[in-house]
């Protein structure tokens, strides 16, 4: 008789809870120097108790993500873990086979989810994504180069792909499109070194096709956005330069 295939062990309630917290720290919504909310309010979120929350944060902290910070104003702090560029081209490169895997996947899950965002947006849902817009807009024409910058506007950029997402009303694209951003979220944050005007032109496109309802147009700017991300991290890969390219391109 053939023997049945091993059932893998489910993760205990801290792990998965840890894991929650490290895609959250990974895309940017807390940055160093942050806080979780407190233990109270964050454990009630989570619909977890206490003590598994406790027991996430050490996890956190062995890894270095957080630090526990005690007394009245105390909690879990946003470590700063942002990558050198000598680092980040190192782990991008013994990475490279595996980031393609992401970048290909991130092509088929967001052009997808930009076509039935075309079809179902609301002007709700355009209001939220010009939002982001004008924030990154804001981002870039600082035009400065200090550590922040960038995961700065990283995070908005991913709460623009999160908004597209939404607008698309599918829930299991969205997780998708979540979890890839995460796979690269850290390193690639150092392959850019500073903000340039071109940086939020593929966005403001995407509103434009988005917001006239055109599926096709959204989607091929999808694409070449997405592409030319890929061609950016392996330029720096090979080179150990910032990639420049002749027309948009940014995450």
């Amino acid at each position: 008789m053939e023997r049945l295939p091993a059932i893998p062990k489910p993760p205990a309630a801290s792990e998965l809870v840890a894991d929650q917290l490290r895609v959250a720290i990974q895309l940017g919504h807390y940055l160093p120097g942050d806080r979780f909310p407190p233990e109270r309010e964050l454990s009630e979120q989570l619909a977890v108790s206490r003590t598994t929350l406790r027991e996430a944060g050490r996890i956190l902290e062995a890894e270095g993500l957080v630090k526990a910070k005690h007394g009245r104003s105390g909690g879990l702090v946003i470590q700063d873990r942002q990558l050198s560029s000598r680092e980040a081209r190192r782990l991008l490169g013994e990475r490279m086979a595996y980031i393609n895997m992401v970048f290909d996947f991130r092509i088929a899950v967001e052009a997808a989810t930009v076509r039935l965002a075309a079809g179902s947006r609301t002007t709700v849902d355009l209001r939220n994504l010009q939002r982001c817009l004008a924030e990154m807009d804001e981002l870039v024409d600082e035009r400065t180069t200090g550590r922040m910058v960038i995961p700065k506007f990283k995070a908005a950029d991913h709460r623009f792909h999160v908004g597209i997402a939404k607008a698309a009303r599918n829930i299991l694209l969205e997780e998708a499109m979540v979890r890839a951003h995460a796979e690269i979220y850290q390193p690639i944050n150092a392959v850019f070194d500073k903000l340039e005007p071109y940086m939020n032109d593929p966005h403001r496109l995407i509103v434009h096709a988005i917001e006239e309802k055109d599926a096709d147009a959204a989607e091929r700017i999808m694409r070449e956005h997405i592409e030319e991300t890929r061609t950016a991290v392996a330029y720096h890969v090979q080179t150990g330069r910032v990639f420049q390219p002749g027309k948009p391109a940014s995450s």
